[in-house]
This record gives structure tokens, C-alpha cells and sequence, in this order.
């Protein structure tokens, strides 16, 4: 039996807008979400919308998506406001690896982002899950899907 799923109607957050998070943003928005995309450090708002969009046109280029960047840039918001994340079905995390940073973004998120949401990270680090949860004081199980 094949699911089908309205991406439509599956907004997607988005903290981290490095050359990863903005990657994943474009692919997101080629699958049809609507993104927002939360700038944790200031300087990411002045080149994010550049490198997604070129990133869409490399898409474009390549026969990967049917409609020009600026079809899906309709569907992207990019903010530094965490509380834009409210209404947000799945979280995904892109910042710079080190925990101090990893901690202050996911008690924004937990802070602002409505209940219920799924969050992601992406661990690089030698770190251990167990001492990421510890760090942030989170303990399983919890509503967070983490993944690696």
C-alpha cells in the first residue's frame, strides 16, 4: 500500500542557514513544504535567500524541478524569530557543531515552537546522544525524534 502525503500541508522549520541548512531548505521547498527558516547568527540573512535560490536554479538547470526558484521561494519564509516556528509539523537543526550553541537553539525551539512537533538534529560530533540530553537536561523518552 503506498501513503501519499500533501506536502503542502506540512510546514517544516528549519534553525541554521549555513551552506547545509540551506541546502536542505531548496530540497524541502522542491518536495513542496512550506519552510521557515530561522537565522541563528545575523550574517546567514544576508547570503540564505542568495544560496537557496541558486541552489534552486541549479535544480532548475538540471531538469530536477518543472517551475522556475521563484515558484518555491513562495513558500519559504526566512526569519530570526523563533517564534515563527510555531505551527511548525517537523523541526530540523543546522547549526555550527558545538553544544553550546546545539543547546541555546533547542530551548528556543522548545520555548516557541507549538506542541505537538517532531525535532531533528544532525550529530557530527563525538558527542553521544545521552550527553546531548544531558546537557540540555531533556531525558528519554520524550516526543523527539532524534536522529543521526
Amino acid at each position: 500500500m503506498k501513503k501519499t502525503f500533501d506536502t503542502a500541508r506540512i510546514p517544516i522549520g528549519l534553525v541554521g542557514l549555513g551552506l547545509m541548512g540551506c541546502s536542505i531548505t531548496a530540497c524541502l521547498l522542491m518536495a513542496g513544504h512550506p519552510v521557515m527558516a530561522v537565522a541563528p547568527i545575523p550574517v546567514d540573512l544576508d547570503h540564505a535567500e542568495n544560496r537557496i535560490k541558486e541552489h534552486l536554479r541549479g535544480a532548475y538547470r538540471e531538469g530536477l524541478i518543472k517551475e522556475a526558484p521563484e515558484y518555491y521561494l513562495k513558500n519559504l519564509t526566512i526569519t530570526e524569530d523563533y517564534k515563527d516556528l510555531a505551527g511548525c509539523k517537523l523541526i530540523l537543526e543546522c547549526t555550527l557543531e558545538d553544544l553550546d550553541i546545539k543547546k541555546a537553539v533547542y530551548l528556543k525551539i522548545e520555548t516557541y515552537a507549538s506542541r505537538p512537533f517532531q525535532s531533528a538534529f544532525y550529530r557530527t560530533l563525538h558527542n553521544t546522544l545521552s550527553d546531548f540530553l544531558g546537557y540540555t537536561g531533556w531525558s528519554l523518552p520524550t516526543q523527539h525524534a532524534f536522529l543521526k
